[in-house]
């Protein structure tokens, strides 16, 4: 009886996959800057760096927000101001490490400021 070994290699065939393509949170306007205000977080079923995903910020209102580029969470960088923006609406693309990268579909993270001060 012969007897022989079959290794079966990952290719990336996956794209990375949020669970919900669009999320709508509230902050509260006190909230400190620093502050993790919502991690993003995307799926890729392939093995080793095939399933590895990178974030990128696409599309955010100017130096407000900070995205951690290898683990998706959402940082303030700055002050937030009921009475000057009550809404921002950031797009997240995220994309694995293979070659060529798999790209996923957009993620839209809708921020509604909350007003703390009652005006």
């Amino acid at each position: 009886m012969i007897q022989a070994e079959i290794r079966i290699r990952d290719c990336n065939d996956n794209e990375p996959q949020y669970e919900l393509y669009e999320v709508s949170i509230w902050v509260p306007e006190s909230t400190e800057v620093g502050s993790v205000i919502y991690g993003v977080h995307a799926r890729d079923e392939d093995s080793g760096s095939f399933g590895v995903v990178e974030y990128t910020l696409l599309e955010s209102p100017g130096s407000i927000f900070k995205l951690d580029r290898n683990g998706g969470q959402i940082t303030l960088e700055e002050p937030l101001d009921y009475e000057t923006a009550k809404r921002y609406t950031l797009i997240i693309g995220a994309q694995d490490k293979g070659q060529p990268r798999r790209v996923a579909k957009n993620f839209t993270l809708l921020v509604e400021v909350q007003d703390v001060n009652g005006t």
